[in-house]
């Protein structure tokens, strides 16, 4: 059955345009961008429609703030534009919510593995991967940090040795890599919560604790939509889909 055509927000027509103009070379790289009122002016909008389609513009790497100068036009390949295309389209209010409640019951059915069958070995690679983590946000080394936090809830799945949930992780793997890079790219502070939280995720784990590790794991998930509820007014909501794990 075919599904009805969504209108576009005043928000995604003006990214579309923007996105057009700079893919298509009409924005080159180093391109300054005017001030949000003049391009509210000459769209037609509000100034926070402009500063949301800038926002997520920004968030995909097309874009780049220079105390200053203003925002302008980040160097891209081609690759790069399709990669972000591909996040882009990712990160709509739909999918970031059902990807949320897809993690959200993957990881705690993942966490309870990890709990029973962890071995010592297992719970040395958590550790070093938290200690990678830990240098790469100290050298504010984002690309390290997506890959490193990534690579430590596939070690968590993997500790579990579960094989069907390794093969539901690999058909959601591109979209988890796209889905902390974009939060990491955006949110200063989400690496290092996310560090803390992997830190006591370690010491659940490896105490047997199975309460404590799952509702930390929850509550980290919830960390990361409450960043994203309060810097993207779009995605208000993401929390209501841990109301019942934080009252258990």
């Amino acid at each position: 059955m075919l599904k009805p055509i969504k209108k576009l927000s005043a928000v995604d027509e003006v990214f579309n345009n923007l996105f057009e103009q700079i893919s298509g070379g009409h924005f080159p790289e180093g391109y300054r961008f005017p001030t949000q009122d003049v391009m509210a002016e000459e769209f037609g909008v509000s100034r926070s429609t402009i500063r949301e389609a800038i926002n997520k513009l920004t968030v995909l790497g097309f874009l780049t703030a220079k105390p200053g100068v203003g925002t302008i036009v980040a160097r891209n390949s081609t690759a790069g534009v399709l990669s972000s295309i591909s996040q882009y389209y990712f990160m709509n209010d739909i999918n970031v919510r059902e990807f949320i409640e897809a993690r959200l019951y993957l990881e705690k059915a993942a966490i309870k593995l990890s709990v029973q069958k962890a071995t010592g070995e297992d719970i040395k690679k958590l550790h070093h991967l938290l200690m990678g983590q830990g240098q790469a946000i100290a050298e504010d080394d984002k690309e390290t940090m997506t890959r490193l936090d990534v690579d430590f809830h596939r070690a968590i799945i993997e500790s579990g040795r579960n094989t069907v949930i390794l093969q539901f992780l690999d058909i959601i793997w591109d979209g988890l890599y796209q889905f902390i890079s974009a939060v990491t790219k955006n949110l200063n502070t989400s690496a290092s919560r996310a560090f803390s939280f992997h830190s006591s995720i370690i010491k659940h784990i490896a105490d047997r604790d199975l309460e404590k590790a799952e509702m930390t794991m929850v509550r980290h998930l919830h960390d990361v939509a409450s960043n994203i509820e309060t810097h993207f007014p779009g995605h208000a909501g993401l929390t209501d889909i841990f109301r019942h794990d934080l009252k258990s």
